[in-house]
């Protein structure tokens, strides 16, 4: 397998081919936005909607690029030693999923990092949308196998990038709290998080968030959690997008043209409304606040909160609007979860898409 060095040369490539790809097309046009600039930060932005010219028009970036990973902790006196067709057993079966439901790829084997001799095995679950790689290392010392368990959705175009770099050098970061970090993890690895409780501190990017996964806790047992035990780490915002009207408009609330702009366009059968804006004026012509969505699909309705920030501004005879809104989740798999968001990150994302606008006024951040 590469080494992580290998892997971030590897991204690298990627994000150049993927970002190079779609502009040649729309340097034409005189948008009042910097599109090559917006699409250099995130983890997958994509244009998704381009209308017009310099006179009137829309844009929309969007990232929804789900992703996330789970570390376990499992003693190493109730596993099999540790070897390939170990991993591969524990990829296959530890969901209780099976081998009918797990395609392994040829993906599998092993490399030294960090001190430690890890091995590697890949599959397919729900089929085909989601790719999970299992990343397993032992700690005699502490009697406690890791594995890391990292996803991405292949159904939402989830670069493999965030598998094979982000998040493989996010679980190699973790060790006993209190020994210090290795001193060759990457600056996006921004932030400690430690868990006394379970003996373990990693590292992870500022916009995400970790914290510790009760799905298994009913069968813990007796056991010490500093040897048996899980913690996630999420994204804080997903489903991200930023909205750029501009032209001629008709006199509307906020609230009336956030209603228009934020919903996705999902086809004829598909009925994506807005059933509530609810906003706080933090400066003349700017907005901080929360929306509730609603998506009815062959019967069956899907509710879907949001944080955003919005403004509205005049430039040249020109009205302008736009939006910066993710997602906000209460729950993941019928787990209550919080920090998903936090309004530092999202100040921060619209304060650099306003900074691309080339009339915007600063962004407010309080």
């Amino acid at each position: 397998m590469r080494t992580p060095i290998i892997y971030i040369a590897f991204a690298g490539v990627f994000i150049f081919l993927y970002l190079a790809a779609p502009l040649h097309s729309q340097e034409a046009t005189e948008w009042p936005v910097d599109v090559y600039a917006q699409l250099q930060e995130g983890i997958s932005p994509k244009v998704t909607i381009a209308l017009g010219d310099e006179r009137r028009g829309r844009i929309r970036i969007s990232e929804d690029s789900w992703w996330m990973f789970l570390l376990h902790l499992r003693p190493l006196d109730e596993g099999a030693p540790l070897s390939l067709r170990t991993t591969k057993d524990l990829l296959i079966n530890f969901w209780n999923t099976g081998s009918k439901n797990v395609q392994l790829t040829d993906e599998a084997g092993s490399y030294d990092t960090m001190g430690k001799k890890v091995y590697y095995a890949e599959a397919l679950f729900t089929q085909g949308t989601i790719r999970t790689r299992f990343l397993v290392w032992d700690d005699p010392e502490r009697n406690r196998r890791y594995i890391a368990d990292m996803n991405i959705n292949i159904g939402k175009d989830t670069p493999d990038s965030l598998l094979l770099v982000t998040q493989q050098l996010i679980a190699l970061s973790a060790r006993a709290y209190n020994t210090p970090p290795p001193g060759n993890l990457p600056e996006w690895l921004s932030k400690e998080e430690s868990f006394e409780d379970i003996n373990l501190s990693i590292n992870i990017p500022e916009d995400c968030s970790a914290s510790t996964f009760p799905g298994f806790n009913s069968l813990r047992g007796e056991r010490p959690a500093s040897e048996w035990a899980s913690m996630w780490v999420l994204p804080k915002g997903s489903n991200w997008r930023m909205d750029l009207t501009w032209g001629p408009q008709a006199a509307e609330s906020p609230e009336e043209w956030i209603k228009e702009q934020l919903p996705d366009s999902l086809g004829s059968e598909a009925i994506v409304e807005v059933k509530q804006v609810k906003l706080e004026e933090i400066a003349p012509g700017q907005w901080i606040g929360n929306a509730v969505t609603t998506t009815t699909f062959n019967r069956r309705e899907t509710v879907e909160s949001w944080r955003l920030v919005a403004a509205e501004w005049k430039s040249q005879g020109n009205t302008y609007r736009s939006l910066v809104a993710c997602n906000v989740f209460n729950d993941k798999w019928g787990i209550k979860i919080d920090g998903m968001i936090d309004d530092s990150l999202l100040h921060s994302r619209a304060a650099r898409w306003f900074a691309r606008i080339q009339s915007a006024p600063a962004w407010q951040a309080r």
